[in-house]
C-alpha cells in the first residue's frame, strides 16, 4: 500500500481545507465529481489509503445536479453511462458506489452535508477544480462539515498550486516551470493498484432512476455522440496511437483530416486522465526506441529543422497541447476569477478593445442566428452545425468560429456570453476550463500578444475566411459538415 505520508509528490497532490480533527467514524468518503473514472484517480487512491489506514469502509459518492446550467439530457446521459462502469470496477474491490440526487431550490452545500452525515464518515476527500462554482462548494462544504476535509488535483499531471503561484501571461512563461516538475509528477503511481477491501458490497444505484431524474430537468438536444466510459476513451487513445498520431503535426489544423486524438470528452469528464495518455504515448513511442524531450526552448520550427522523425515531432506537439495548453487553462481560471467575462483581459488588450469599441460592424447577428448557423459565412455555418449534431466542433475552426462572434456581435461582453453559452450547449467537452481559455484566447487576447492594429479587433490576432482556404479545402469541409 502507498503510504501518502513518505510519499512527498503524491501528498502534495492533497490540500486540507479545513482545520477540523479527525474523529472516529464509520467510513471515509470519496465524494467524485470532475474525476468519473475508475482507473488513475488520485482522489480515490487518498480515500481508499485512508480508509484502510483506520480499518474502514470507503464509500464514493457522486452528486447528481438538477441545474447545470446550459447542459443537455444527452449530454448528461453521456454522463451517467460513464459513471455505469465506474461503480462495476469499485465493486471488484470492495468499494461502494452511490449516487446522490440533489433536490432544485435547495441549497445544494446542505444538501450534500446532510447525505454526508447520515454516512458518518471520519474525513472527506473533494476533487480539486478551478472554476468558481465548484471551488466555491468545495469551500462551503469544508466549512460547515465538523471532519476534515480534504481536496486532491487528479485532473493536472502538476497541480495547479504546484505548477505556478499566479496567473501565467501565456504559455512561453508557463512552459517552463511545468516541465520543470515533469520529471517528479510524470509517473505511474498507480502500479501497485488500489487497497482491496473485504465488504460485500450490497448497494447498487438505481440508474433508470438516475435517467429519468435527467430527463426531467434537463432540455433535450439530439446529438450523434461517441460511446462513453474509460473503456471506450481507451479505445479512442489505442485508435489515435496506431493510426493518427504520427500526422497529427502536420494535418491537426485541417478539419478534412482525422489528425485530432477524439479524447476530449473524456479528458474533461475525468472518464481518462492526462497522465494516463501522456505515459501511454511516451510508452508507444519507446516501443519504436523513440522518446520525447520535455525541452522548453525546442519549438515546433526548431522541432522540424531537427529532422526527427514524423512520430516523434507529433507526438512532442500532442504533448504541448495535453500538458502545457491544458494545463496553463487550468492556471488561467484558478488565478482569474474573471474567466469568464471582459475583466479578465491584460491591460494592452483592454485598451485596444476600449479603442475599437464603435468601429462599425458589417454584420450583426442575434444569438438565435448564431445558434441556427444563419450568417453570411458558410465555413463559420459549418463549423456550427459540426458542434450542434456531433457535440464537437475541429479545434482550429473553434478559434475562427470564436473570432467571428467578436466581429458579429455589438460589443466584447456579447461576443464572450454568446461562445461561452453556445460551447457549453453544445460541445459534449463544455463548460471546462480548456474551452474558457480558447474563447478568452480568441476575444481577448489571453495567453496570446498583440497584433497588427485593424478594425473592431483593435491589436486581437484576425482571423478570415481567406485565411481558412490558404490552410485547408474550405468548400471540402462544408461539404463533409452537409453530410453528417
Amino acid at each position: 500500500m502507498i503510504d501518502l505520508d513518505v510519499n512527498k509528490t503524491l501528498k502534495s497532490r492533497i490540500r486540507k481545507l479545513n482545520s477540523s480533527n479527525p474523529r472516529i467514524g464509520d467510513c471515509v468518503i470519496y465524494v467524485m465529481s470532475r474525476e468519473q473514472r475508475f482507473h488513475d484517480n488520485y482522489a480515490l487512491l487518498a480515500a481508499l489509503t485512508h480508509a484502510k489506514s483506520l480499518n474502514c469502509k470507503p464509500v464514493v459518492v457522486f452528486n447528481l445536479y438538477p441545474d447545470v446550467k446550459n447542459r443537455s439530457k444527452e449530454q448528461l446521459y453521456w454522463m451517467l453511462e460513464g459513471l455505469k462502469e465506474v461503480e462495476i470496477e469499485l465493486k471488484k474491490i470492495g468499494v461502494e458506489f452511490q449516487l446522490n440526487q440533489i433536490e432544485k431550490g435547495f441549497q445544494k452545500s446542505v444538501q450534500i452535508k446532510q447525505y454526508i452525515d447520515r454516512l458518518n464518515p471520519s474525513a472527506v476527500y473533494l476533487d480539486f477544480n478551478s472554476l468558481k462554482g465548484s471551488r466555491s462548494l468545495n469551500r462551503k462544504l469544508a466549512s460547515i462539515l465538523q471532519i476534515p476535509v480534504y481536496e486532491v488535483d487528479g485532473r493536472n499531471i502538476v497541480p495547479a498550486w504546484i505548477s505556478s503561484q499566479k496567473e501565467e501571461y501565456q504559455a512561453a512563461t508557463f512552459r517552463p516551470k511545468i516541465f520543470g516538475f515533469l520529471h517528479l509528477y510524470l509517473v505511474d503511481d498507480f502500479k501497485l493498484g488500489y487497497p482491496v477491501f473485504d465488504e460485500r458490497v450490497i448497494h447498487t444505484v438505481n440508474w433508470d432512476e438516475a435517467f429519468s431524474f435527467v430527463a426531467q430537468h434537463y432540455p433535450s438536444r439530439p446529438q450523434t455522440l461517441p460511446n462513453s466510459g474509460f473503456s471506450s476513451a481507451k479505445l479512442m487513445l489505442n485508435d489515435f496511437l496506431e493510426n493518427r498520431l504520427t500526422n497529427y503535426s502536420k494535418e491537426r489544423n485541417n478539419p478534412n483530416e482525422a489528425a485530432q486524438s477524439g479524447l476530449s470528452p473524456y479528458l474533461h469528464y475525468g472518464q481518462i486522465s492526462s497522465l494516463r495518455v501522456s505515459l501511454s504515448i511516451i510508452s508507444f513511442l519507446k516501443e519504436k526506441g523513440l522518446e520525447v524531450f520535455f525541452d522548453p526552448s525546442r519549438n515546433k520550427a526548431r522541432r522540424a529543422t531537427e529532422g526527427l522523425p514524423d512520430l516523434v515531432q507529433s507526438a512532442e506537439a500532442f504533448l504541448e497541447e495535453l500538458i502545457v495548453r491544458r494545463e496553463i487553462s487550468e492556471n488561467f481560471c484558478f488565478y482569474n476569477k474573471n474567466y469568464d467575462n471582459y475583466l479578465a483581459a491584460k491591460d494592452w488588450a483592454k485598451a485596444s478593445i476600449e479603442k475599437h469599441k464603435l468601429d462599425s460592424r458589417q454584420y450583426l447577428y442575434s444569438f438565435e442566428e448564431f445558434e441556427n448557423a444563419q450568417t453570411h459565412d458558410e465555413a463559420w455555418n459549418a463549423a456550427q452545425v459540426q458542434m450542434k449534431k456531433v457535440g464537437k466542433m475541429h479545434g482550429y475552426m473553434r478559434m475562427y468560429w470564436a473570432k467571428k462572434i467578436l466581429e458579429w456581435t455589438p460589443n466584447v461582453q456579447t461576443a464572450l456570453e454568446y461562445a461561452i453559452k453556445l460551447n457549453d450547449m453544445y460541445e459534449l467537452d463544455g463548460k471546462d476550463p480548456n474551452g474558457y481559455a480558447g474563447i478568452a484566447w480568441s476575444i481577448l487576447g489571453i495567453h496570446d500578444r498583440p497584433w497588427f492594429e485593424r478594425e473592431i479587433y483593435g491589436n486581437i490576432r484576425y482571423m478570415n475566411f481567406e485565411g481558412l482556404k490558404k490552410k485547408f479545402d474550405v468548400d471540402k469541409y462544408i461539404r463533409m459538415v452537409k453530410e453528417l
